[in-house]
């Protein structure tokens, strides 16, 4: 259980983090660490302050999927990837100026120069979409506040989609097919919901939020996310009903599900289903624009993971004896810490940065990437293949007997 933290709020990634956390406004102790060489996990919490974090991380920085609406207090300089997707940032401001990559939801970056002029102040806003001529715009500035209980009538007759948007007080538009789109997001996150609201022909341009509540179901979703989708932290069993197209990430994590039937096959950027109870991985999407995330699952096999991943392979914390069925190449990087592996069969030939199999009961490196800009194991750290001593090289002979090489 995270420190400080009662019950209700307590850490529900079980990442183990390079600080510990003390509070849901600060991810860090009382003695703050200037400088760390490794990784710093702070995502999946309640933050909504950087407050405590260290000044300079060598590797990756992760505050995704947290309450964060300012970047401020976070680390000057990573040296690695720097995550800071799925909060309610308004603008980039205060993020670091020197690292390798940073994933956001404004886009995906490889320099601070490249962050565009307009999310560098802290003043910046999304630049809402563009509209096509003679599409009716609905204001709902003189709509009456939201009334959640509208969500948990008893079965029935219910709202209709309109009735539904104005209630929410979400812009939208009426296009001459009659279809409703929403040029924006809709967030009906932490509403201690028992199901949604009937949303299932509306066409969300934005990102869709349904986090942390008591749904069972992903009923009343709607058919199509330009940006993201997030139904993490409730009680799915089924993705059935979840939006046939997703043009950005699809986050499932901290539910029930025991398979990923029903997801969509081809997300363009993240997919995450961790902290679930999936034993297999059949019904993934077979491509992922960016990363994949899987970890602390009872999985025992990798096959039917995704072919294609553009970003980074995390299947930590899993009950894997080998990675057969682990894509050939990872732009990103890979980590299968915490498992059962005794052999490296089946890893990824090539990983963009970061090789991690650390915390496993290997007895070699034998079968592990030739081609990483570090590997990370309990043997050790390297940074090129040629830097393996030799007598890791090579898988043992009794593990090369078990897999009858």
């Amino acid at each position: 259980m995270a420190i400080g933290l009662p019950a209700s709020k307590a850490r529900r990634n079980p990442w183990v983090d390079t600080f510990p956390a003390q509070a849901t406004t600060s991810p860090h102790s009382r003695t703050r660490h200037n400088s760390l060489g490794g990784r710093s996990f702070c995502h999946s919490n309640f933050l909504a302050s950087l407050a405590g974090a260290p000044q300079s991380v060598g590797s990756d920085f992760l505050c995704e999927d947290n309450q964060l609406t300012s970047l401020a207090h976070a680390p000057k300089t990573v040296g690695g990837v720097f995550w800071c997707y799925n909060n309610n940032l308004t603008s980039l401001a205060h993020a670091p100026q020197k690292f390798k990559r940073l994933k956001s939801d404004f886009g995906k970056f490889k320099s601070w120069e490249k962050i565009p002029p307009n999310l560098r102040g802290s003043e910046a806003a999304k630049t809402p979409p563009a509209r096509n001529p003679g599409e009716a715009v609905l204001k709902a500035e003189s709509m009456p506040r939201p009334n959640r209980d509208i969500f948990n009538l008893p079965a029935g007759p219910f709202a209709t989609a309109e009735q539904i948007l104005q209630s929410l007080k979400i812009d939208y538009r009426k296009q001459p097919d009659g279809a409703l789109v929403v040029p924006g997001d809709i967030d009906l996150s932490w509403q201690n919901l028992t199901r949604l609201p009937d949303l299932s022909g509306v066409i969300v341009e934005g990102f869709f939020k349904c986090d942390g509540n008591q749904l069972t179901s992903l009923k009343g979703a709607p058919q199509s996310v330009g940006r993201y989708f997030s139904c993490s932290r409730n009680k799915l069993t089924s993705l059935e009903y979840s939006p046939r197209t997703v043009g950005g990430g699809f986050y499932c994590c901290t539910n029930q599900l025991t398979s990923l039937k029903h997801s969509p096959q081809s997300v363009g950027k993240d997919f995450w289903c961790s902290e679930n109870r999936l034993k297999s991985l059949e019904h993934a999407p077979q491509s992922v624009g960016e990363d994949f995330y899987c970890s602390d699952n009872p999985i025992t096999s990798l096959e039917h993971a995704p072919r294609n991943v553009g970003g980074g392979f995390f299947c930590n914390r899993n009950l894997l004896t080998n990675l057969l069925g682990a894509p050939h190449t990872v732009g990103g990087s890979f980590s299968c810490t915490g498992n059962k592996l005794t052999s490296l069969r089946g890893a990824p030939q090539s990983v963009g940065f970061c090789f991690d199999c650390s915390n496993n009961p290997l007895q070699s490196l034998g079968h592990a990437p030739r081609k990483f800009e570090r590997l990370i194991s309990d043997f050790g750290g390297f940074t090129s293949w040629n830097d393996v001593p030799q007598n890791l090289q090579t898988t043992p002979t009794k593990h090369l007997r078990k897999f009858n090489l």
